[in-house]
């Protein structure tokens, strides 16, 4: 099989590296997962080492080439933890590229310092260095008495805000963008243990798999899964249940067949989405936690 890339040392920094900074870190475990739940991914897989065959061949689909170079990006997610696949994979594929901007101090000036030459190549440092390697953000300058108040330094710094002009910050963007501008983590996380749950218990009714997923606050308390099938007679419910398990396992698919292909977060439908084979995703996933992964 094709050897997974070194692993970082202990010491980096899941956010910051040389070159290169990470933000919304949770979103990017959760593309993590989604790729452990991909068939297009988990073909890439076996076509990078783990038992390609003739049949796998026929099943790749029409768009595998993306697939395959999303997968030399990012590499195999089923046989090592979140960390160590974050700290040889992420920064080149999920990096601003740059050094994070932020708030720098230049010197603490005291009357001794007066037109000092020191304060002038310390400006000149931070022009030269940490203002260029961060991408030239608009910056104001200012000049802070530390003899006031924290308030009183708050409000004024807040009053140059409002009369400087609106800016955002100029980054290298990353390889592999996240793509929702209104980015719903929690809703992402919902669709991918429904998923989950599907593929454990992949032969149990729609209506059960909204009950353990916990789809609904309403719907899902008022059924047991294990009760017998006189107290479960709600079929209102029911039906609830079905149409919130079915699109939020659809979503959890489509999730993860965007994923595989460079594209996250979106559930928007996949044109080459492969068919998913739950059982065998559940027996990966199985096989994943009893190793710690």
């Amino acid at each position: 099989m094709t050897k997974s890339a070194p692993t970082a040392p202990p010491s980096q920094s899941i956010h910051d590296k040389t070159g290169a900074y990470i933000t919304r870190l949770g979103y990017y475990l959760l593309w993590f997962e989604f790729l452990r739940m991909s068939p297009s991914y988990h073909l890439a897989h076996k076509y990078n080492g783990g038992g390609w065959t003739a049949a796998d061949q026929a099943a790749s689909p029409a768009d595998f080439g993306k697939v395959l170079e999303v997968y030399a990006s990012l590499g195999d997610v089923q046989n090592q933890r979140f960390r160590d696949w974050w700290l040889a994979r992420a920064f080149d594929a999920f990096g601003t590229f740059g050094k994070r901007p932020r708030v720098e101090r230049l010197r603490h000036l005291t009357p001794t310092d007066g037109r000092s030459p020191y304060f002038s190549a310390e400006a000149d440092d931070f022009v030269d260095n940490q203002w260029q390697t961060s991408g030239q953000q608009d910056t104001v300058i200012v000049a802070i008495p530390l003899g006031l108040s924290r308030r009183q330094i708050a409000k004024s710094i807040n009053a140059i805000l409002d009369k400087s002009p609106g800016s955002e910050l100029r980054t290298a963007p990353p390889k592999y963008p996240l793509q929702a501008t209104n980015l719903h983590r929690h809703s992402y996380f919902r669709y991918l243990y429904a998923l989950w749950v599907r593929c454990a218990f992949h032969d149990e009714p729609l209506w059960k798999i909204g009950v353990r997923a916990r789809l609904s606050g309403t719907y899902s308390g008022r059924l047991d899964v294990d009760a017998d099938k006189d107290r479960n007679t709600k079929t209102e419910d029911k039906d609830r249940l079905k149409i919130l398990s079915h699109r939020a396992i659809d979503r959890g698919k489509m999730m993860s067949e965007n994923a595989a292909r460079g594209v996250f977060p979106s559930y928007d439908k996949c044109p080459n989405a492969m068919r998913f084979d739950l059982e065998t995703l559940n027996k990966l996933r199985v096989a994943r936690r009893a190793n710690g992964y």
